[in-house]
């Protein structure tokens, strides 16, 4: 499966592991390229990542029905499935692929998906 020079010895990885862990738990947010978020154990979670458009989040939700609260403006768009979406102020609405809801700043969103549904979300 890998050839010789493309195999890491257990302790080779380790010390790896190791060294980046310690660079991590240093790093400013300025210079974190990748963030692992997990939300209501497990259920949604995401990777925040760096990108010429700014802070922006690749995630999964499984099925169910969960409440955010967003500090910032909120791009969403759906990558996979569908999602059902109650913004302050509007009824449920159902987005899917390749469509786009935008939350305000200061407030709290309810979700409910019924199949996994897959994300990306840009922060402004």
């Amino acid at each position: 499966m890998f050839s010789r020079a493309q195999r890491i010895s257990p302790l080779k990885l380790n010390q790896t592991l190791s060294i980046t862990k310690f660079r991590l738990n240093h790093i400013t947010s300025e210079t974190l390229l990748m963030k692992h978020n997990v939300y209501f154990d497990g259920k949604v979670q995401s990777l925040g990542v760096n990108t010429e458009e700014g802070y922006a989040t690749v995630g999964v939700i499984t099925p169910g029905k969960y409440t955010f609260a967003a500090e910032f403006e909120e791009h969403v768009v759906i990558i996979v499935g569908t999602l059902r979406v109650k913004l302050p102020g509007q009824e449920w609405r159902v987005v899917g692929r390749n469509e786009k809801y935008v939350i305000p700043p200061k407030t709290s969103f309810d979700i409910e998906a019924g199949k996994d549904v897959a994300y990306i979300c840009y922060y402004k």
